[in-house]
């Protein structure tokens, strides 16, 4: 359905690319999965269905860190949030000296 909107209206599909354009590697910039979560929401929206505060993927990159294995080199979660009002603080790793602070008031 995404395609077919997408393409009415003259659009190009979202590609997932590497960040460094090398396409042997993991696809780390996922413009095509973004469209299709927030593409997701939107009919879910329409539908007048309850809104999803955030949504978790899971991605598996990387070499087999065994043969037969399910788990993978950098397999990792990315977890998006929708709904500011979720986010309650952050934290920085430790030796961090940022001058950011919490998207919080008190």
């Amino acid at each position: 359905m995404l395609k077919s909107q997408i393409e009415a209206t003259g659009g190009k599909m979202p590609v997932n690319s590497d960040a460094r354009g090398d396409k042997n590697s993991d696809k780390l910039v996922r413009k095509l999965d973004c469209a299709v979560i927030n593409y997701v929401h939107e009919i879910a929206k329409e539908a007048a269905l309850p809104a999803f505060d955030t949504v978790r993927g899971l991605f598996p990159e990387g070499n087999e860190i065994y043969d037969g294995a399910r788990f993978h080199e950098r397999t990792h979660t990315q977890i998006a949030v929708r709904n500011d009002a979720c986010i309650k603080g952050f934290f920085l790793p430790r030796g961090e000296t940022s001058a950011l602070t919490s998207p919080v008031s008190p």
